[in-house]
């Protein structure tokens, strides 16, 4: 699965294998401009699977970034997202959509 706008780092075997998922740009431009910022491959995730006919969909995982998990020394000041527009965004799905459920971090 390939979410990153920055399609030429993407090698031409990989985006030939069976199976590879090439993320649409028009849905990447859509999050990114309701977000105001780039989206995280979490949101583009959150955002694709709400598109699907699941009939429920929990989310597990999804702090947006309040724990830095998995971002070494970065903070939010150094990365290009905006956090709170991605919670807000996803709180509104869930709001939105009685198959999503975002369970808090233990």
């Amino acid at each position: 699965m390939w979410f990153s706008h920055k399609r030429k780092r993407l090698d031409w075997s990989v985006a030939i294998s069976d199976g590879f998922y090439l993320h649409p740009r028009a849905d990447y431009t859509r999050l990114e401009q309701a977000l105001d910022r780039q989206p995280t491959t979490g949101a583009m995730v959150i955002d694709l699977i709400a598109k699907s006919p699941a009939a429920q969909i929990d989310l597990y995982g999804f702090d947006f970034f309040s724990s830095l998990s998995l971002s070494g020394r970065r903070t939010a000041d150094d990365v290009p997202h905006d956090f709170d527009a991605e919670a807000q965004f996803v709180n509104g799905l869930c709001a939105d959509d009685d198959r999503i459920t975002l369970h808090p971090m233990k």
